[in-house]
Parts: structure tokens; sequence; C-alpha cells
């Protein structure tokens, strides 16, 4: 699905008025009736509690609630109440709807008081550029402290929706209206929690603008999951499966070998292989599928369709100077063995790799802190993709995938916090990649199959804190078909 940044949005709306002579007046005019129309159509029973309570911003989010609560007053809702967060604006726009508002003799209340059923939050949109501060974060935070049911126009007020951090603070939306396209903000970091239920109206912008306007960022979904997941051929054959190798695996770190080969193999890989410095061949009567190779005796990486390399296998200068050895395009750099480029020099990388960092892995190569790149976590892939020349997928919540595009991972979950669940990831993107994919797909199926697995154990009412790597690689299956089945 696509997403849009801040800036695209805005853009879309001034191309929408210069080349559609679509005016703001009515942009903002169908917005708030789709609004009002979506508020009456699926949450009725919410509206005929009590009374309902519109926050009215300066701007043109204000503006838009407006022409919420004069729709909704035309709906047959008398029980509405406006509340000026800030004043009254003298924009144009926002005077001719106050004049609409106030024909129909809307009141309008100067204190807030916990009496509210509902209420309409229009405060801030996505042009927000600083942080909420004094009586406004004050308005925001008694909000959130009574027991209404909210909605937010567009942007739960407060809300960075690039980032998905709260600008000082944030409305708690149960449902966010937002209008065009969803925002990346809306899905990551803290977002989720503060826009609740999400309803995206498209109110009137074309999609040929939509489309040459927003091409940055995507969400990944089960649809695309599902076409990703295309059916094979009822002849298919192990050597059409692919030959992933692993190179993984260190004494007191043979688990994370083990879990990377396992998963490869559960998602389909037609052969294994397990190489390390050493001999990995005591594991093997657990996982007999699995091929034991030497690293010494491989003269050249090209004979498999992709490899792993860096899960559990130790950070040091033997690890570093393998990656340079590895004439192949088809790669997954992970854990140690990203240390090791960090650790010895960064450099650039064959473009089609792919790099799977936590915070602290990507910290310790491009040399910001955990905190920075959390802070925006585009920014730190870019920087990323800048240093190293290739794909980046940043693991947390939610993961990203920065390639020519970045796409976010619709899936996963605090279950995927413990050692070991990204050596599984990096498997089952290796087991995904030797099917002829390249490793930009590979990461994008792979990353949402894992936090698929993790989403369906908490959906089932096991406790995150209770799921382990092994889980992930036992439920690899029950995944897979749900995303096979229509």
């Amino acid at each position: 699905m696509k997403l849009a940044f801040s800036q695209e949005m805005q853009s879309v709306d001034r191309l929408a008025t210069a080349q559609f002579n679509l005016t703001p007046e009515v942009l903002m005019e169908t917005a708030g009736q789709a609004a009002a129309e979506c508020i009456h159509e699926k949450f009725p029973s919410e509206l005929s509690k009590g009374k309902i309570l519109v926050l009215v911003g300066p701007g043109n989010n204000g503006a838009d609630s407006l022409v919420v609560a004069r729709h909704l007053h035309v709906l047959g809702y008398t029980n509405i109440d406006m509340f000026f967060a800030v004043g009254e604006s003298a924009n144009r726009l926002f005077q001719l709807q106050l004049e609409r508002v106030r024909a129909l003799n809307i009141p309008f209340v100067d204190r807030l008081e916990d009496k509210y059923a509902v209420v309409i939050d229009g405060i801030f949109g996505i042009g927000l550029n600083k942080p909420v501060e004094g009586g406004l974060k004050t308005i925001i935070d008694t909000v959130n402290s009574w027991e209404s049911f909210r909605y937010s126009l567009d942007v739960p007020s407060g809300l960075n929706v690039d980032t998905g951090h709260p600008m000082g603070t944030a409305i708690r939306a149960n449902v966010t209206i937002t209008f065009g396209l969803g925002k990346p903000g809306f899905y990551i970091q803290e977002g989720p929690s503060y826009t609740g239920q999400l309803i995206i109206k498209n109110i009137g912008f074309p999609k040929n603008l939509l489309d040459r306007t927003a091409q940055s960022v995507f969400l990944f979904e089960r649809k695309d999951a599902r076409e990703m997941l295309r059916p094979e051929s009822t002849t298919a054959n192990k050597s059409q499966r692919g030959k992933l190798l692993v190179i993984a695996g260190s004494e007191n770190y043979w688990g994370a070998g083990l879990l990377c080969c396992k998963a490869a193999l559960r998602v389909g890989a037609g052969y294994v292989y397990w190489a390390s410095y050493q001999n990995p061949l005591s594991y093997l009567p657990e996982q007999p599928e699995l091929i034991v190779k030497s690293l010494d005796h491989i003269q050249t990486f090209s004979t498999f369709d992709a490899i792993v390399v860096g899960p559990g296998l130790g950070v040091d200068e033997a690890t570093y100077k393998l990656l340079a050895r590895i004439d192949n395009d088809n790669v997954i750099v992970d854990a140690d063995a990203l240390t090791s480029l960090a650790q010895f020099g960064v450099r650039q990388l064959n473009p089609n790799w792919l790099i799977t960092p936590h915070s602290g892995e990507l910290s310790r190569l491009i040399g910001v802190t955990a905190a920075e790149i959390e802070s925006d976590r585009f920014k730190a892939i870019e920087k990323a993709k800048n240093m190293l020349g290739c794909n980046v997928l940043l693991k947390g919540f939610r993961t990203i995938v920065g390639g020519e595009k970045f796409w976010i991972i619709g899936t996963g979950n605090k279950a995927l916090a413990k050692a070991g669940s990204g050596d599984v990831l990096a498997g089952i993107i290796g087991g995904v990649a030797c099917q002829k994919r390249p490793v930009a797909e590979a990461a994008l199926l792979g990353a949402y199959i894992h936090g698929l697995i993790a989403d369906n154990w908490v959906n089932e009412g096991k406790s995150d804190r209770s799921m382990t790597p092994s889980d992930l690689v036992n439920d690899l299956p029950r995944a897979l078909k749900w995303i096979e089945t229509e």
C-alpha cells in the first residue's frame, strides 16, 4: 500500500489546486463531509451516548473540524460543543467555515470539562513542525485523561507522521480518519498506539497525481506477500528451489547457525549448506538435511543461489576479509559480519546485497547513537545506504527495508525481542532468496513472515514474553499456509 511522507502529501495538496483546480475550499469541504459521514455510519452508538466535543485548531485542520461539526449537525446531532484550542484563526477559509457553523448556532465553550462521550480532534495536521508545549500540551494531556472516545482528523494532533514519535505529546485516538494516503508514522514506533484504528479517505485526489507525487514509502501487507509467494509448478524439484550457503556459528554460538539453517529449510530452500571456520558436524543429527562445507574448500561462492553470512560467526578480521572474497550478488550480511565491518573498516558493498542490522549494529556502522537512529529510522537507513551502497533492513518495531524505496513491514511485535530471532530472520530471507529471488525482494517477504509468526503467537492468547526463536521455526509452516490461502 502506498503511503506518503508529510512533504509528499503537502505537494499533493498544492498540485491538486494548481493542476486540477481542486481548491483548498473544495478539498476542505470534501474532507470534512467524508469524515462526518464515516463517523456517523461506522460509529453511531458512540455518538449517541452523550455530548460531543470538537477541538478546533488554528489551521486547515481546525477548519476541517468545523466542517465535520456542521455536517454532523445536519445529520441530526444537536449535542455538539466546540472548543478553540488557541483562539480563532484569521485565515479566510477558517473564517468562512466558522461563519457557517455559527449560522447553525452550534455552541462554543470556553473551558474543558470531563463530560463528553466523544471528542473530535482537529487541532493540528501534518504540518506541525515543533514540539507541543504550554497550554496546548495541557489541552491534549487533559483530553487523553478522559474516558471519551477520541477521533482524530487526518493525524492525531502532535504525532510526527514521518517518524511515528509524539512531538512532546499527542492525542491518543481511538480512530484516525486520514485523507488521501496513509502516513508512515501511523505504522512505526509509537505511532500505532496514538493512531488507533486507521481509516483512509480519498477526498478527490486523482490517482495519477498520488502515483507520481508519493513514490517513496510503502506498507508491505498480506496481499503483497501472497503475490510474492507464488504457486510453484507441480513438477518443482530441489534444484529449482535453490542452494543456500549459511556461513555461521562458532564455539559457544553454534545455535545461531542451526536456527538460521532450520528456518531456511522450513521456508523452502532446496539445499542448505552450512559452513564455518570450525566444523559444525556435531549438530547434524538434530538436522540431518543439512550439508556441511568447509570454508577452506570453497573456491568460488557464485555456485550458490544465495548466501547468509554472520550469525554467531565471530567478530574478527577473518570475517571481514571473508566478505571481500564472496563473489555472489545474492548475499545477506548479518550479525557478526556487520560488527566486523564496523570494527575493521566500513566500505562499499555489492549494491545487490542486503544488510540486516538492529539499531545497535547500525549505530556502530554509521557512527550515530542508537537513540538517534530510533528518532528517525528512515534517515538512518538513508545514511547507511549511502555509506555501504547496498540494501538495508533495519529491524525493530516495525522493520523497514530500504533499497530504491522504503517498505514498512506490516507485521511483528515485541515477542521477537529475544536473542536468536534475528538468526531465524536471516535464514528465512536466505531461504526465500535462494529460490531465484533478489535479496531485496526476499527481505520483504522474509520479514513479513517473521513478524506474522509473532503476531499469530500473541493473537492466540500467548504471552509475548514466552515465544522463543525455536517457536518461530516451528510455527513457520503455518504462517506460510496462511499467506498462501485465499
